[in-house]
């Protein structure tokens, strides 16, 4: 069964269920997979820190609260924390010709970052990605086999 991962949202799944998230720009699609009991898990994460907004409806929209749900979810399921791996995608800046790359606007970057130092805190190696940039990305996570593939697609150019 293919399960869409909408922006914000965070699904756990044991094999061989798909996870997806389609029109991926600065956000980032974190996945985390315990090979050994076969279970998957994907944050579709928006914005680096719930400090970004005042609604809290959604709180896995956010990067430091969405890592450490989806470690928690994943361990809910039974996954050994200890024996997960992470791939992360996204990250990209969307307006490069509006943003510098080194700008504190750069979104994609600041969730990169944060992403990072959550994983680091857990400890937990991150063995692919596919970050930066300035496309979008359609991320499926295959939790039979444990496999991401990730197409890229351009941004579309609107001239006024």
């Amino acid at each position: 069964m293919e399960i869409a991962v909408q922006m914000g949202e965070i699904q756990v799944t044991r094999a061989p269920n798909i996870l997806k998230a389609v029109g991926i720009g600065s956000c980032i699609v974190l996945t985390l997979y315990d090979s050994t009991n076969r279970i998957g898990g994907l944050a579709h994460i928006l914005l680096p820190s719930i400090g970004y907004s005042t609604d809290m409806s959604y709180p896995s929209r956010f990067a430091d609260y969405a890592v450490g749900a989806l470690i928690d979810r994943m361990r809910s399921f039974g996954a050994d924390v200890d024996s997960l791996d992470a791939r992360i995608f996204g990250g990209a800046n969307m307006f490069p010709d509006a943003v510098c790359p080194d700008s504190n606007l750069d979104i994609g970057k600041k969730n990169l970052n944060v992403v990072l130092n959550e994983l680091k805190s857990a400890g937990i190696a991150v063995v692919a990605e596919s970050v930066g940039g300035s496309t979008g990305r359609t991320v499926v996570f295959d939790t039979g086999e444990g496999s991401v593939s990730v197409r890229e697609t351009p941004l579309v150019r609107m001239d006024y």
